[in-house]
């Protein structure tokens, strides 16, 4: 039953991927903005409120494999099933622009199962020293300065192709 569905704290483990060296499970805690029940039908959904000045589509995106690891794990904290909601892009809630305030995620909840599985597997291969380069916008917050010298200053290991 959800009582408090505002900043709840959700949690989710995950089983190592096979060819995990380490053998170790995976810890996801994560803070939900919201749990919005669904009048006509009951379900439970999972909204996530964002800042950004990005489109709403974009943040659908963006956040997509946050989302999915927070729906899931609401499902698991909370014992029953949380289907995926979406964002809802605060600048459009507060009316500052004229776009609508709600963009639904497509997701079902099997796919958010695979959404994990690859999460599972990139957590294996850090563990075993992979480091795949992946630049983006995420890069703006990278201690080394960006991606061309992340590799040599944080990871410290060998880029592979």
């Amino acid at each position: 039953v959800i009582e408090s569905s505002l900043e709840l704290e959700v949690k989710l483990e995950l089983p190592p991927w096979e060819h995990d060296p380490t053998r170790e499970p995976i810890y996801l805690v994560g803070h939900v903005d919201q749990i919005r029940r669904c009048p006509k039908t009951g379900g439970a959904f999972l909204w996530d409120v964002k800042a950004g000045r990005v489109d709403g589509l974009d943040m659908v995106y963006e956040y997509a494999w946050q989302q999915a690891a927070y729906c899931l794990a609401s499902t698991e904290t909370l014992g029953e099933q949380v289907l995926m909601g979406g964002i809802i892009r605060m600048q459009d809630y507060l009316k500052l622009n004229p776009g609508p305030a709600f963009y639904f995620s497509p997701w079902t909840p099997e796919q958010l199962r695979v959404m994990m599985e690859t999460v599972r597997q990139h957590v294996a291969w850090l563990r075993a020293g992979v480091f795949h380069l992946h630049p983006g916008k995420h890069c703006s917050w990278c201690p080394a300065g960006g991606p061309h010298l992340c590799a040599e200053n944080v990871c410290n290991v060998e880029l592979v192709a």
